[in-house]
């Protein structure tokens, strides 16, 4: 049998999920969300632990067992998406990419860059005046992942860069391409045009150095606007 152990949505919108199964079968999650669907190693044969950020609204979750097809459903709970910003990378393939959001000019490894090695909590956030970073799951699996940079407007927020960073090369030697999304008060645009997708070079490896622009060639830079 598959169920909840626990499930709960925070104030912006970042759900919190544990999924067990009494049959002792688990071995990958799909989940089914806004059109798509994602990607999620079990935790181990009988349980689930995961993430996943609602980044376009409270909508209903489809969570599947993809050995054989039992399901669960759950509908999010609304939450405030006033002055609530979303910046989303999507990809698929067993390679992990990094989204780094560098807060008004931040410098490479300062607390101002947010990312997968220094995501910070929604408390953190909250009492830093800044944004945070959220994952699926385990990207060494075959399917489609993403992360999702989150912050509520703030005074103490100027300006947002966003750069992707892909830190080994993938395995089939081929470039891993992403779709980056924008979301603000629950609705999608992008403040900077339009840009529905990016490829990363074959050429990959984490960047050297504390200088942005060693790695700029492996990388899209976006400037997010702000004050709305």
């Amino acid at each position: 049998m598959l169920e909840f152990e626990s499930a709960s949505v925070d104030a912006a919108g970042v759900g919190h999920f544990a999924v067990k199964d009494s049959c002792g079968r688990l071995n990958a999650l799909s989940i089914d969300y806004g059109g798509r669907t994602f990607t999620q190693a079990a935790t181990s044969s009988n349980r689930a632990e995961f993430t996943f950020d609602f980044f376009a609204g409270p909508s209903a979750l489809t969570i599947r067992a993809t050995d054989d097809g039992r399901f669960l459903q759950y509908q999010a709970p609304y939450f405030d998406q006033s002055g609530l910003a979303k910046a989303v990378i999507i990809w698929h393939g067993t390679t992990d990419l990094d989204l780094h959001a560098f807060e008004n000019s931040a410098e490479p490894n300062s607390a101002g860059e947010v990312w997968r090695s220094n995501p910070r909590s929604l408390n953190e956030a909250s009492a830093y005046g800044g944004g945070f970073m959220s994952q699926l799951g385990l990207t060494a699996i075959p399917g489609v992942h993403l992360q999702v940079y989150t912050y509520r407007r703030s005074f103490s927020i100027r300006s947002v860069e966003f750069r992707v960073n892909q830190s080994k090369c993938a395995p089939d030697g081929k470039r891993v391409k992403f779709e980056m999304l924008r979301y603000q008060n629950g609705q999608f645009g992008n403040p900077d045009g339009p840009v529905p997708q990016g490829a990363l070079p074959r050429q990959c490896g984490a960047y050297a150095g504390n200088d942005k622009e060693s790695w700029a060639p492996r990388a899209m830079a976006l400037d997010l606007k702000i004050p709305f």
